[in-house]
């Protein structure tokens, strides 16, 4: 509407001054200037684009494209290849001849055929920018860069004329990475994916088995499809012990193989224990004591629905040092198998010579402790050493603590499920907290109150033991709710579990790295596998992870390809020892560095030869070309069809800058002839 009232009015401004001049000298000139102007701003306004279409014939008839790899040097190849060359020269068509390997050079380099890699997809986005009528490409199709050339030639406009050159490639499958866990839980499933690469077979049936102390536990029929075909095989394996476990993947035989030796792989996996002992030690028993133990016993695996995965033996004395184990156990046998040892409000004056014996053997084992602090904790030697805080005993508050977690404390699994929720989120208040006098400077901070940020859960290394500690109380005040209460118990139970197997787990690597394989041929691509598991033994997902090789100056990312298992690649490297650094950060905080090292051979990936026909074919298909050998061309010649390109000129009277200084210099001019005619 608006573009219809401004022409309306312009209409109306020019009729207006035309009826004022008509009947005075020269009034023709302003008025036709007038009329161009009322022309080009209702153009301007209502924005039409102008488009004129036409054929143009390409820049170039014929680019040909000859490949001077290392792979095409054998055998009388460059001797077809010249032959090839000599009979598209008589084909009266203009041409133009580039060489490529893995950069674009002079036609003369094919003579030499010394590249070290082969990169059709960098060749086909060079001849594109020529703009030819037609490309041909002459090479062995032995594609060997992590571009994919189909990709490239969907979107060149020509038709590609392929020219096979060579003996087809030697048949071979074999087992080129495996992706495993590096340690999992006895009763967890472990994943085990192998990546199988394939040459020269077409719909060839043939067997995958995954074998366990030289007998097979499991085997997958698979089908070898295409010239050059890539696939992943996923085993499923429940181990029945504990312990490093080790697997072979080996792939049957098939006859005419080039190589059997690389039809299996051997690997390890760590199995643990997924059922931990805890012993639940108080002088000073509540009803804290009843909602803890009751929600351990029954804190089965909430993401795996197995059976309980703790054993709790409370400890308690009502009064004085009279300790007794309320479930029959034998207080030495319960300390002695003690995983994790929860300290409850404990006054350290009542504890007998032996219990804190027992504490002191358990620590020297490497059990983790969880301290809960309350209205009658007393820390003396034992417990004093071996807590995150110093505490002031005699300065107790009452009142309500809201958590709230630190850096640190976001950065730490224990608090979140797998799926990422923060499992204290809405959490109620503590009633009381026991006054810190100061965090100990090798202890680590997780969470303090929301209100005045005093210290709330703290944790720290103690020789080969992990304390955590808690200052407000009671515990169990965190697992009710009014607002939601079996969601707010669910939350809890995951919270505790996840925090009594970080304090069982200990000697953990949280992240490991590992090559594909320890030695590499220059030009072959290295493959990196990192596992990242959660102190609490989960998989670690959503980490943004770094590879880093100093040597080379590579930096570059690894990707998530399934939970806790992050995976990528680095291009060809020249011969030597390398040190790959991973870095791991969770919301752009750094959390863990991990490292492998692998060597380079000083061999070329081009030393494998052969014709990879197949991918010579599809890039003809693709683009309507046609696909040669190289006796066909020697002897019938080649007749490409060129293409015309289309080619499109808008002009928009909107954007085009030209046309508001046009309309300036007409409105100039309009001004000039007004004044000098006295109208101004």
């Amino acid at each position: 509407m608006i573009p219809i009232f401004v022409s309306l009015a312009l209409v109306a401004l020019f009729v207006l001054l035309y009826r004022k001049e008509r009947n005075t000298p020269g009034f023709k000139t302003p008025t036709i200037i007038r009329l161009v102007i009322l022309i080009i701003i209702i153009l301007v306004t209502i924005g039409n684009i102008f488009r004129v279409s036409y054929n143009q014939s390409p820049k170039v008839p014929v680019l040909v494209l000859v490949d001077a790899s290392k792979s095409i040097n054998i055998g009388n190849n460059t001797a077809t290849i010249k032959r090839v060359i000599d009979k598209i020269e008589k084909e009266q068509l203009k041409n133009k001849f580039f060489s490529f390997s893995d950069s674009i050079g002079p036609l003369a380099d094919y003579e030499k055929a010394t590249g070290k890699r082969t990169d059709i997809s960098q060749a086909l986005s060079f001849a594109q920018t020529k703009r030819p009528g037609a490309i041909i490409l002459i090479s062995d199709g032995e594609q060997n860069t992590r571009t994919d050339p189909t990709i490239t030639a969907r979107s060149i406009s020509s038709p590609i004329y392929t020219i096979g050159i060579g003996d087809e490639q030697k048949q071979d499958v074999l087992i080129q990475s495996i992706r495993k866990p590096a340690k999992s839980f006895l009763g967890d499933s472990i994943s085990i994916t192998s990546r199988i690469q394939s040459y020269g077979y077409e719909n060839q049936k043939t067997k995958i088995n995954l074998l366990h102390k030289g007998k097979v536990i499991s085997a997958q029929d698979i089908i070898l499809n295409g010239k050059d075909a890539l696939q992943e095989i996923t085993f499923s394996v429940l181990p029945e012990t504990t312990g490093r476990l080790n697997y072979t993947i080996k792939i049957d035989n098939l006859p005419a193989e080039a190589s059997y030796s690389n039809n299996q792989k051997d690997l390890s996996v760590e199995v643990m224990k997924n059922r931990w002992h805890i012993v639940y030690l108080t002088n000073t028993p509540s009803f804290n004591t009843r909602f803890l133990v009751s929600t351990i016993e029954n804190s089965s695996s909430l993401e795996t629905k197995t059976s309980n995965n703790f054993v709790v033996t409370p400890i308690v004395s009502f009064t004085g040092k009279d300790f007794q184990a309320l479930n029959a156990v034998p207080i030495n046998k319960a300390f002695q198998d003690a995983d994790v040892i929860i300290l409850d409000n404990i006054n350290e004056d009542n504890l007998t010579s032996d219990i804190i014996t027992q504490l002191r053997n358990a620590l020297d084992k490497g059990a983790g402790f969880l301290v809960l602090t309350g209205d009658n904790f007393k820390p003396r030697t034992f417990v004093k050493d071996i807590l995150p805080f110093d505490f002031n005993t005699s300065s107790i508050q009452k009142k309500d603590i809201f958590t709230e977690l630190t850096e640190t404390g976001i950065a730490a699994p224990v608090f979140f499920n797998a799926t990422g929720a923060y499992l204290l989120d809405n959490a109620p208040p503590f009633w009381g907290i026991n006054q810190v006098l100061s965090v100990k400077p090798e202890a680590v901070l997780w969470a303090d109150s929301k209100d005045d940020k005093k210290p709330l859960i703290g944790y720290r290394q103690y020789k080969n033991s992990k304390i955590v500690c808690m200052t407000a109380f009671p515990l169990w005040r965190l697992g009710f709710s009014s607002i939601d209460p079996d969601n707010q118990k669910l939350r809890f139970e995951q919270f505790t579990k996840n925090l009594l197997r970080f304090l069982a787990i200990h000697q953990f690597d949280a992240f490991k790295l590992v090559t594909d394989k320890p030695d590499y041929l220059t030009g072959d691509d290295i493959i990196f596998d990192l596992s990242a598991t959660t102190p609490d033994g989960r998989a670690w997902t959503d980490l943004d992870v770094k590879i880093e090789i100093p040597e080379y100056k590579i930096i570059q990312p690894l990707f998530e390809t399934s939970p806790g298992t992050y995976e990528g690649n680095a291009e060809a490297l020249t011969a030597g020892d390398y040190n790959a650094i991973a870095t791991v950060s969770k919301d752009n905080k750094i959390i863990g560095k991990t490292q492998t090292t692998f060597s380079v051979g000083q061999q070329s990936i081009e030393d494998i030869t052969g014709l990879n026909s197949g991918l010579l074919m599809k890039l003809s298909d693709i683009t309507n070309g046609k696909y040669y050998t190289a006796e066909q061309i020697i002897k019938d010649g080649i007749t490409p069809n060129l293409i015309r390109y289309k080619r499109t000129l808008s002009f928009s009277f909107r954007n085009n800058y030209y046309i508001y200084i046009i309309i300036t210099i007409l409105f100039g001019a309009t001004l000039f002839l007004r004044k000098k005619r006295g109208f101004l």
